[in-house]
């Protein structure tokens, strides 16, 4: 079984990010952009965000209260706080000296409320999750298919690869569902088909009339992990930053000094804008509103805000 860590290191962890994330931190609203469930890694890259650091150690605790043994906390997304509801993954594992197959470990999604009494939700394997801001829907991936379901678990609907595409892909090894995220007034879900890394297309799920918007997207060829989905604006900030697999590869690639360049999509109106560059550099972009993207400074170790233009 997977072990939940102590708490103290977590809390020494927490202090010294926020110790050094403190300068030039300020208080805004909080939007519907990132995880709340984070890991430590994300955490650690996610820089001038000290409420998602307390609103994670908040979470954490609420997590060793629970006294859980068996949360799956090397998931990328593994909880995610709404309303004072943790929703948390639960793998469930063979027992000791089992030999692992595939059909003896399953995820589980659970959801405990302000008095630490859970409910599960969902299961199947590699699950994954988003909860909408008004608790109404959450919104799974069950191997190569969407579900959204509602607070009790009941499915409400399911899309397929084929499906969502309207038959022009189909469920294949190679292509995926993913996530992007719920829009602010939960009345949007926002999905993507991807051909392992590359993303094709883009859906918005309207959960009102469950109308789908398609965006062909794969004409912006973005091979790398710098890609960010604004699910209030239909705005996409990204770089032509290259995936790599390990550090020897990052490496490699920043000392070629190759130019890198952050541009932003509007998919709605199909316009592509550059915003900066850099030499081999990364950029780390993520929206802090809808009219604002922040990044690392190409030139410096600071952070630079890009207003978007009317």
């Amino acid at each position: 079984m997977i072990k939940k860590k102590s708490g103290k290191p977590v809390i020494a962890l927490l202090f010294i990010l926020s110790a050094s994330l403190l300068i030039g931190c300020e208080t805004k609203g909080k939007q519907n952009l990132s995880v709340l469930g984070m890991n430590t890694k994300e955490i650690g890259s996610s820089k001038g965000k000290f409420n998602e650091l307390v609103e994670f150690y908040e979470v954490y605790n609420r997590e060793n209260i629970l006294n859980l043994d068996d949360v799956y906390t090397d998931h990328y997304h593994f909880q995610e706080n709404h309303n004072g509801n943790v929703y948390l993954i639960r793998r469930i594992e063979p027992v000791l000296g089992e030999e692992w197959t595939d059909d003896n470990w399953t995820d589980e999604l659970w959801r405990y409320d302000k008095n630490n009494k859970g409910e599960k939700l969902y299961t199947c394997q590699g699950l994954d999750f988003r909860v909408s801001l008004n608790e109404k829907y959450i919104s799974i991936t069950d191997y190569d298919e969407l579900c959204i379901i509602d607070l009790e678990g009941n499915k409400v609907k399911k899309y397929t690869i084929e499906e969502l595409s309207n038959g022009k892909y189909r469920n294949e090894d190679e292509l995926n569902v993913n996530m992007q995220g719920w829009s602010n007034d939960s009345l949007n879900f926002w999905v993507g088909i991807n051909d392992l890394w590359l993303p094709l297309k883009l859906f918005k799920i309207n959960v009102v009339d469950w109308s789908i918007t398609e965006y062909d997207i794969i004409q912006l060829s973005i091979v790398g992990t710098e890609f960010m989905l604004n699910p209030n604006t239909g705005k996409i900030v990204f770089s032509d930053f290259p995936i790599t697999f390990d550090m020897d590869d990052l490496s490699e690639f920043e000392m070629s000094k190759e130019k890198i360049t952050l541009f932003y999509y509007d998919l709605v109106e199909k316009k592509i804008t550059s915003i900066d560059s850099s030499v081999g550099k990364m950029f780390n972009a993520e929206w802090i509103d809808d009219f604002t993207i922040e990044y690392d400074n190409p030139k410096g170790q600071d952070r630079i805000r890009y207003k978007l233009k009317d």
